[in-house]
């Protein structure tokens, strides 16, 4: 009899044992949250209620979707915890404290493609700087829809109103943007020579005026994936002394080009961390119309890919990888002005800053190894009443890096000699990660040339 009932008492214990391996999602709590929606907040999660999750990956779980929460941008702490209310029952609780939301700013900024330009080959000349008010609402109405409004003037004076909503129906899958920009310019790059943007400027009339009406459709039913659909009316003008200095400008010697233009992206992001990621991968290709037809100024079809990977070697130890291009489908000439490749952001080469790659086609790689000497937390008032101000995350890292790549410019390649060959750097830097999402780099780096010196950035590579 005792055999009898020690079988069934062995068969509950190993059950019991078996279930504890996994665990069901009971509920998921929300708290701290002020403006933002709670269904908002879930819906930037990668796990719902009722989900099962193994619980030898559970903790690794949970800080994956502390920092989706962080790469919001909407919070500047997230806590995430569980609580088990049975043995195969949890409570997901998350705690978060919203970041501002509201920023109405006087912006001071260079008008050069970046910052070593405006220094170095510019002089850093104080009327080269743009000065800007700007209003951006990160969360206008708790559904994290960005605002942003801009009216700038100096260098070169802009107008743009923007705004962007994620989500607007009830599966939260379909998200709208839009946006009205108007921008002039006295100096622009009417041409390139000797791989150098030839800037050109006419005493004090306008050299270039750019419009541009844009609307768009998100498609995202997961957290990682999403597809855009952009549709967009361009209008510029060219003064006719910059129409003179470079017929190819729009080709034929045009003052005006217009044209509707439409853009379709399909975008997969698992990076762990979007503004410094040390994990995950990121894939998007675009394919890009210019020109429908309408007025016959631009006939232009290509495809842009685009792929990262990031990967930790060890505690402190990680790599990153870049591969990038773009690929003209149609092979008709292009305006000069619609013809770029690398030297803009996000296409640059680290090594190659002061210089431009005009070209119909390009394929770029760039690989990253870099060691962590610092990530803290520090402390700054902890009498102010407002968490937000309480601390000051910090991160510092080294790296050393290598960046290769090859245009194609079959017709602007005349005396610029970086198309239509091979080019390559190294060099080694310093990354502080401020404040989260605040990314200051200092590299020194050596191109194909032989040319070596140190460069300043306010932003990742990739």
């Amino acid at each position: 009899m005792k055999k009898l009932l020690f079988i069934p008492l062995f068969l509950l214990i190993q059950n019991l044992y078996a279930q504890s391996e996994y665990v069901v999602i009971d509920s998921i709590q929300i708290t701290g949250q002020k403006k933002t929606r709670t269904k908002n907040i879930l819906r930037e999660l990668d796990f719902r209620i009722g989900d099962t999750l193994q619980t030898g990956t559970l903790a690794e779980g949970v800080e994956q979707n502390r920092l989706l929460l962080m790469s919001t941008g909407l919070f500047s702490v997230v806590e995430i915890s569980t609580q088990n209310t049975a043995v195969t029952k949890t409570i997901i609780k998350v705690k978060v404290e919203e970041s501002w939301y509201l920023y109405p700013f006087v912006n001071v900024e260079i008008g050069d493609r970046n910052f070593n330009v405006w220094w170095v080959q510019q002089n850093h000349a104080l009327n080269r700087l743009n000065y800007s008010f700007q209003v951006n609402h990160r969360n206008l109405t708790g559904r994290r829809d960005l605002l942003q409004g801009s009216i700038q003037l100096g260098y070169e004076p802009k107008f743009l109103l923007r705004y962007d909503l994620p989500y607007f129906n009830e599966k939260q899958t379909l998200g709208f943007s839009g946006d009205i920009f108007y921008a002039q310019a006295k100096e622009w790059g009417l041409n390139t020579e000797s791989n150098l943007l030839d800037l050109t400027s006419n005493q004090d009339s306008v050299m270039i005026r750019r419009f541009r009406l844009a609307a768009g459709l998100r498609y995202q039913k997961g957290v990682f994936s999403k597809q855009e659909a952009e549709i967009r009316f361009h209008q510029h003008e060219i003064s006719d002394f910059a129409a003179e200095y470079n017929p190819e400008f729009f080709l034929e010697g045009r003052t005006l080009q217009r044209y509707f233009a439409i853009t379709y992206k399909f975008t997969t992001d698992y990076r762990d961390f979007k503004p410094y990621p040390l994990e995950g991968y990121l894939f998007s290709v675009s394919l890009n119309k210019e020109g429908l037809g309408v007025f016959g100024d631009i006939n232009t079809l290509y495809i842009e890919p685009n792929f990262a990977y990031y990967q930790p070697l060890s505690k402190r130890f990680s790599a990153a990888v870049n591969i990038r291009g773009k690929a003209s489908i149609l092979r008709n000439q292009t305006p000069y002005f619609n013809n770029r490749s690398l030297g803009y952001r996000p296409d640059y080469m680290r090594g190659y800053e002061y210089y431009v790659v005009d070209g119909m086609d390009y394929i770029m790689g760039r690989v990253s190894v870099r060691f962590q000497w610092l990530d803290k937390n520090l402390s700054i008032n902890k009498k102010k009443k407002d968490k937000r101000r309480q601390s000051f995350p910090l991160k510092i890292y080294s790296t050393i890096f290598h960046d290769e790549a090859f245009v194609n410019n079959p017709f602007y390649a005349d005396s610029n000699t970086f198309a239509n060959r091979h080019l390559w750097s190294v060099g080694t830097g310093l990354n502080l990660v401020i404040y989260n999402d605040f990314v200051v780099r200092i590299e020194y780096t050596v191109n194909h040339t032989g040319e070596h010196q140190p460069y300043l950035h306010f932003a990742l590579p990739f």
